[in-house]
């Protein structure tokens, strides 16, 4: 007879643990250092070598607002509605960033790939593989935006 698998408190939510909360502190800050940096890239308040950006700074802004989310999601733990809503945020943001790959990336930057297809069969195929990352992505979004937006009980 199989055994069911029952998770314990802890797994479900990480707040609940005997871990200490400086754990959770330390990821909030990396994450809002980490978008901060970069918007602050992307508003030109860092200045950056423009030979060393591949991308339009409003990505890199979007990068580092979509961090910002990260950490204000972890900060609003044990707050579902909410953090249905910031997930819903986060990915519209990460379908708009693949959506741009998938239709407007520059070919040269693309790399990778598989090696016993052509590099316009590899580019082609990155953009398929983004574009339908950016799909997925947008239902998750709204379904997480409706999750938000609904009643409670």
């Amino acid at each position: 007879m199989a055994e069911r698998l029952e998770f314990s408190p802890q797994l479900k939510n990480p707040m609940n643990s005997d871990q200490p909360k400086t754990t959770f502190t330390k990821a909030i800050l990396i994450c809002a250092l980490t978008g901060a940096f970069l918007i602050g890239i992307s508003s030109g308040l860092i200045p950056i070598e423009p030979s060393k950006i591949h991308t339009p700074l409003w990505v890199i802004g979007m990068a580092g607002g979509l961090f910002w989310l990260a950490a204000l999601a972890l900060l609003a733990q044990n707050r579902p509605r909410v953090n249905n809503f910031l997930g819903a945020l986060m990915l519209f943001g990460f379908a708009g960033i693949g959506g741009w790959v998938a239709v407007l990336g520059e070919s040269g930057q693309l790399g990778g790939g598989m090696p016993m297809l052509s590099h316009q069969t590899n580019i082609s195929f990155a953009r398929w593989l983004f574009g339908g990352g950016a799909l997925i992505c947008l239902a998750l979004a709204v379904y997480a935006l409706k999750k938000a937006l609904e009643r409670a009980g």
